[in-house]
């Protein structure tokens, strides 16, 4: 998930959501897949931004259902399991899986271990992944 935790948050209040982002962004993205509970305009361009907001300020109807499919949403998508499981994927995705050994009674990369321990990544191995 690439939402900035505003707008998880609007989407776990039940509030519709109109965002100002680059159409194919990763937020961009993310709020197509949530079954209606946004609306979004290409940023740096206010005149559609204000017209968006006055168009949704008279359809109720249209607040409500974007409020519902918010609730929705949030509730199948955002819990705790979810990010823990979105978070293994990632984790465990080839590219990002790296198999250490620690010495027996050691836990690599648990507490108490330092960064350039085993178990921890380098910083050349982080900066190859950023961007993903």
């Amino acid at each position: 998930m690439s939402l900035p935790s505003k707008l998880t948050s609007y989407l776990a209040a039940g509030r519709p959501i109109l965002a100002a982002v680059a159409k194919g962004g990763a937020s961009h993205c993310e709020l197509l897949g949530t079954g209606g509970a946004a609306y979004a305009v290409a940023p740096g361009d206010p005149a559609r931004l204000a017209e968006a907001l006055r168009a949704l300020s008279v359809d109720g109807v249209r607040r409500q259902a974007m409020s519902a499919a918010g609730a929705a949403y949030a509730a199948d998508h955002l819990g705790r399991e979810d990010a823990l499981q979105a978070l293994v994927a990632l984790l465990l995705r080839p590219k990002n899986l790296r198999v250490t050994t620690a010495p027996r009674g050691t836990v690599a990369g648990g507490i108490g271990s330092e960064p350039g321990e085993a178990g921890w990544p380098s910083a050349s191995s982080c900066n190859a992944h950023r961007g993903c």
